[in-house]
């Protein structure tokens, strides 16, 4: 059960990254609003059901953990990234500063490297 927990976490995890990556890199420049809010839209249910089951599964997975400083660092790590995930579009809507944008929207990919890197740290 174990195991399986892990790789699903994993599944999970990558299908959330893909979905970071392809939106910052590809649907922010290439995809013209209209179709881009569309798509935000339609992906909305399926990201909170995947971020739901980044979290359970992340959850249970700490259970048999031993809890140090390294995990302490990925778990902050885990929250900053989902939180700003979730707020980034609510902050950017209220920003004019075309650099504060950039880093909210970067940010996130940033935050999302230095997770997974962490994550990869056993």
């Amino acid at each position: 059960m174990h195991l399986f927990t892990i790789y699903t976490h994993i599944i999970f995890v990558a299908i959330f990254t893909a979905y970071i990556l392809i939106d910052r890199i590809y649907l922010r420049n290439f995809v013209e609003k209209t179709k881009r809010e569309s798509f935000y839209r339609k992906s909305r249910l399926p990201l909170l059901v995947n971020s739901f089951m980044i979290l359970c599964s992340g959850i249970y997975l700490l259970v048999y953990t031993d809890f140090n400083a390294l995990v302490w660092l990925k778990i902050i790590a885990a929250i900053l990234l989902l939180y700003g995930f979730f707020n980034c579009p609510f902050f950017m809507k209220n920003e004019d500063c075309e650099f504060k944008k950039f880093m909210y929207r970067f940010g996130i990919v940033i935050l999302l490297i230095i997770t997974i890197i962490l994550g990869l740290s056993i």
